[in-house]
């Protein structure tokens, strides 16, 4: 896993240098922020036991389901369904 989001996220600073600035200093450091603490999560529970991976693991998604959330659900607003 560590692995794969390491490839996601250098394909990410790719596209974030080419972000023109007023974009990539708002939603763009949300994103990379996002980024980075999926990294941490893929860290710490690669050298956690079996059982304590688990909640590492539940908190990297719930990051990454943000990143592929629409902006309005960033800013906390609910989305109709």
């Amino acid at each position: 896993m560590l692995f794969k989001v390491k490839q996601i996220y250098s394909y990410w600073l790719k596209l974030y240098r080419k972000i023109a600035k007023p974009e990539r200093f708002g939603i763009g450091e949300k994103i990379d922020f996002l980024f980075l603490e999926i990294l941490e999560l893929a860290h710490s529970s690669r050298y956690a036991s079996l059982v304590d991976k688990l909640p590492y693991l539940e908190k990297a998604i719930l990051k990454i389901d943000k990143i592929k959330t629409p902006r309005d659900a960033m800013s906390g607003e609910k989305t109709k369904e």
